[in-house]
């Protein structure tokens, strides 16, 4: 994500979640919320770059574009509203989705190691038109 953030510097980046987990550079930090001050923060945002989970699925309570990071694990229609962006690249994968979250059979995890941090600056700021 701090490779994210640092490739769209026109971005106003806030982070959510806990105090006790990294913080990342040139954010705006709101931790330690309650899940209704998560809302909130989440509905005041013009989109919100997250893992699949309840960050997404809370986005897209409220409409809000959402640009999701999936690795193979789940296939897409596992996390998919209509204001979602996946970044992933596993399409092509014989071995996706997996449903496994680790013990990957290949020699590497390719689901994730192909989704560089520029893949996804570039799809973000295509689809922002930045």
């Amino acid at each position: 994500m701090q490779n994210v953030i640092n490739l769209t510097p026109k971005i106003k980046w806030v982070q959510v979640g806990l105090s006790s987990e990294p913080l990342l550079e040139n954010t705006i930090h709101k931790l330690d919320l309650s899940i209704r001050e998560m809302a909130y923060i989440i509905f005041r945002s013009k989109f919100v770059l997250t893992l699949e989970g309840l960050y997404n699925h809370l986005a897209s309570c409220f409409d809000k574009k959402t640009f999701i990071i999936l690795s193979g694990m789940l296939p897409a229609e596992a996390s998919y509203y209509k204001n979602n962006v996946i970044i992933s690249k596993f399409e092509d994968l014989d071995c996706a989705p997996c449903y496994k979250l680790n013990n990957c059979v290949k020699s590497e995890k390719f689901c994730t190691t192909r989704i560089t941090s520029d893949y996804a600056a570039n799809v973000i700021n295509k689809d922002l038109n930045l």
